[in-house]
């Protein structure tokens, strides 16, 4: 039963009846689960949008690295020169869905395109006149950016990507295919 007040000779309700308040929460409800979806499509959209642009932003500095230093960022390790160039960041590392002990034959992108760790040359007509970029973030996923370089020599033609593991954090493009899965990424070669 509602409680009444007169006030100025009206009759004014004091409160909502639990049917009113039931009937508010239903549509709020309803709305909330018509939205939802179209919420969690547009950031997942998002992730996948930023996630494509950062992969050609690397893409774009190696490219400019190439352009002064004549060849593609490489291992200096002449016993291992061909491994996966990985980008780490605070990101985790994602899961290989064909495997490969990649870690122990990675570099950064921050140690060759930053930092010049390898020391390549700074001197002369092909040097390393970098910083080429001020910092290389992990994907929307929280995963790092990588490329496997070891295609990227003269007259190879296997497709090479800087690469995201997508949403599900597997990497499933295998070096030298074409994208696979849900991993997300801009072909260099």
């Amino acid at each position: 039963m509602k409680s009444a007040n007169v006030h100025h000779g009206r009759l004014m309700n004091s409160g909502f009846t639990l049917i009113e308040i039931i009937i508010v929460i239903a549509v709020i409800a309803v709305l909330a689960g018509i939205a939802t979806p179209s919420i969690v499509k547009n950031i997942s959209d998002s992730r996948i949008a930023r996630a494509r642009s950062d992969c050609k932003e690397v893409a774009s500095t190696m490219a400019s690295f190439y352009k002064d230093v004549a060849r593609w960022p490489k291992a200096q390790d002449t016993a291992h020169p061909s491994y996966y160039f990985t980008l780490k960041t605070a990101g985790t590392d994602p899961a290989w869905m064909w495997g490969g002990n990649w870690q122990t034959r990675s570099d950064t992108f921050e140690n060759q395109l930053i930092k010049n760790t390898p020391a390549y040359p700074t001197t002369g007509e092909q040097r390393w006149d970098g910083p080429y970029q001020t910092e290389f973030k992990a994907d929307p996923w929280n995963h790092p950016y990588i490329c496997a370089v070891w295609y990227l020599t003269p007259g190879d033609t296997h497709p090479v990507y800087v690469l995201s593991a997508g949403n599900d954090g597997i990497l499933q493009t295998r070096p030298g295919q074409l994208l696979a899965g849900d991993d997300i990424g801009f072909r260099i070669q």
